[in-house]
């Protein structure tokens, strides 16, 4: 349904209490005598602040053409004005609880811009916008900044985990495909009205998200590994590309180390540079990044999820078709390049990467939940190098952002900045500045390694999610 009754107080309520209990069902326990440690940083990374406000922050949008950022957090979408990024400062506020909206989607048209809130659990809003269910989504209009409004709330067919826009404009958006391995297809031609348009089976089923290149291709990745998607047709997309049994998730570490659990979340530089069966490397746009979360162990230790590179050979349907004539996961030829994960800087059971950012100088800014953020080098995709890190004993990580550069005018310039914004749920964003490896060749970089977190501080530690059946966790911090 695209437009629900108001909800009366008592559902409201309900809806509410549903959510505070899944939230706070297990909570921290209270700080022990010893303090938090100041955070581990390398000497080129530098934090200038935290936007504490926003703790439960999860993911994040940037606008395109003014300067503000649109922050979710389970207690509801926070908007800041960062026209000086070092010092944002919050414009809009809309109390909307929920859980979790993982991966924050942003429409942007003429005159208009909104963004959609996608139930994992459950959520509740003012206007009477209330679920319980995997399989809803929720439609904030952000045009004025100071005013986020919500226009539509809607029940999918598939689950909500994460909900992706295809296009800037975002007149489609797929859902994660995680239930039986079906997409959910969504119009929101009309925001205000949004609607079933289909659904579609993926090649990789037990899906997780959807990432769309520059060269507007879709990359779906999950459980079984990662696939592209020509999406011109929205309803009818094609796959051109799939990685091979290397990045099927088998739960077994030795036998599968590029994908122990799934691959989460992945970026393809330079897309529109692509060459087809070139060597690899970012200037040809034959590079996919990807995080591979791992929440199955239970514990911190040398399993707890990855960075990893691969090499695309084509992205090109006929070709595929040949390849993999019966469509089966694991039967693409994208190869793997290179693996990285840290130090076992911590002790805990939530260490695992998470979303990462893409600046394209050649260098990732990647979430890792207890591990903080960690500055990777990929210009030469087969050897991954650390080259900064900021963490402490007390954090919880879910995605690092690169500011984008903007004009005298507040639009986006293509580029980068050297500030990092990240969601953190225990702490809410901070503020990092990053000082890059200036040298041209990455072989002369040199890779850090960063410092285990003391005895005295991981005994302090406390622990801020708690074991799900479904993703192996789920996160204790108050919703109201």
């Amino acid at each position: 349904m695209s437009n629900p009754p108001v909800m009366r107080p008592k559902a409201l309520i309900v809806a509410l209490a549903v959510l505070v209990i899944a939230a706070m069902g297990a909570m921290p326990a209270p700080a022990g005598t010893l303090p938090e440690a100041e955070p581990f940083t390398s000497d080129n990374v530098t934090h200038i602040g935290t936007l504490s406000e926003a703790t439960a922050a999860i993911s994040m949008q940037f606008s395109s053409d003014t300067p503000h950022v649109y922050v979710s957090t389970l207690k509801g979408l926070h908007i800041y004005d960062i026209a000086e990024p070092k010092a944002p400062q919050r414009v809009g506020f809309l109390p909307l609880p929920h859980y979790q909206n993982e991966d924050m989607s942003l429409g942007e048209r003429k005159g208009q811009k909104f963004v959609i809130i996608a139930s994992n659990a459950a959520a509740a809003s003012a206007r009477g916008y209330v679920t319980a269910s995997n399989r809803y989504i929720i439609v904030i209009d952000v045009t004025d900044p100071a005013n986020p409004t919500e226009i539509a709330g809607m029940q999918t067919e598939t689950r909500t985990h994460t909900v992706s826009c295809l296009t800037k404009t975002c007149e489609y958006a797929y859902s994660d495909g995680r239930t039986q391995g079906l997409i959910s297809i969504i119009d929101l031609r009309n925001p205000a009205k949004p609607k079933m348009a289909g659904t579609y089976e993926s090649v990789v089923p037990q899906g997780h998200d959807q990432d769309v290149d520059e060269a507007g291709i879709v990359w779906h990745v999950g459980g079984q590994g990662a696939v592209a998607l020509d999406v011109s047709k929205p309803t009818k997309p094609v796959p051109l590309a799939s990685t091979d049994g290397r990045g099927v998730g088998s739960g077994d570490r030795e036998k599968s180390p590029y994908n122990n659990f799934i691959l989460h979340n992945s970026a393809r530089p330079n897309a529109r540079g692509f060459k087809t069966d070139s060597a690899p490397s970012l200037a040809n746009g034959n590079v996919l990044l990807a995080t591979e979360e791992d929440t199955t162990v239970g514990k911190c230790g040398p399993e707890f999820g990855s960075f990893s590179t691969w090499h695309i050979p084509y992205v090109d349907a006929a070709q595929y078709r040949k390849d993999n004539p019966k469509l089966e996961h694991g039967g693409g030829r994208i190869a793997p390049l290179d693996l990285w994960y840290p130090e076992d800087a911590a002790v805990g059971h939530a260490c695992s990467a998470h979303y990462f950012d893409y600046n394209e100088k050649g260098f990732v800014a990647q979430g890792w939940y207890e591990l903080g953020t960690r500055i990777l080098d990929v210009r030469d995709p087969k050897n991954i190098k650390q080259v900064g890190f900021f963490f402490n004993n007390a954090m919880e990580t879910w995605a690092a952002y690169w500011v984008p550069e903007r004009n005298p005018k507040g639009k986006v310039t293509g580029r980068s900045s050297n500030i990092v914004y990240t969601a953190d749920l225990a702490r809410g964003v901070d503020i990092l500045e990053v000082e890059l490896p200036t040298g041209k060749k990455p072989k002369n970089t040199r890779s850090l390694s960063a410092p285990e977190i003391p005895a005295w501080l991981r005994a302090n530690r406390q622990e801020v999610s708690m074991p799900s059946r479904e993703w192996g966790f789920a996160c204790r911090t108050p919703i109201l």
